[in-house]
């Protein structure tokens, strides 16, 4: 029996109804998923010092060969969506963003290190859980030649 690919899929209340299309289209792709609920309290936690990610949240990421990120169109119910993306960025971990609406500012790390950003789910996803780059901005047009400046410290 071949064993399969692991995926985390990371939601916010706001994004639940996400939860179910996303699902299937890892499953689809291959993957079994570990879901994780991320919500505000971590994002106060965070503002207080106190570690961000929950014990389940990394665990989920820690194991996955692949995030998805279902980020909502208010960036203030992102709860801890973007310490999640800067976790499995610090872990090289691929990672999508799938974001609801018409939103343009997104956390640092997906901005900086996502392997596709798609929205409402819509039929780039599968490419991007296949590795096709995929960058949708809030029209859903193409966003062109994509590439991140890197501050070099000396």
């Amino acid at each position: 029996m071949a064993m399969e690919k692991q995926a985390c899929l990371v939601y916010v209340t706001a994004t639940a109804n996400l939860r179910a299309e996303a699902r299937a289209r890892l499953e689809a792709e291959g993957y079994e998923v570990c879901e994780v609920l991320t919500d505000l309290d971590e994002a106060i936690a965070a503002e207080a010092g106190e570690p961000v990610l929950s014990p389940d949240l990394r665990a989920c990421i820690d194991g996955a060969e692949l995030c998805v990120f279902l980020l909502p169109d208010d960036a203030a119910e992102d709860g801890g969506l973007g310490a999640g993306g800067g976790y499995a960025s610090e872990l090289g971990k691929p990672f999508i963003a799938v974001v609801v609406g018409a939103r343009e500012a997104l956390p640092e790390a997906f901005d900086a290190d996502a392997a596709g950003i798609v929205r409402d789910c819509d039929e780039d996803l599968a490419g991007a859980i296949r590795g096709d780059p995929s960058f949708k901005k809030p029209d859903g047009s193409n966003v062109s030649a994509r590439k991140t400046d890197h501050v070099k410290c000396q």
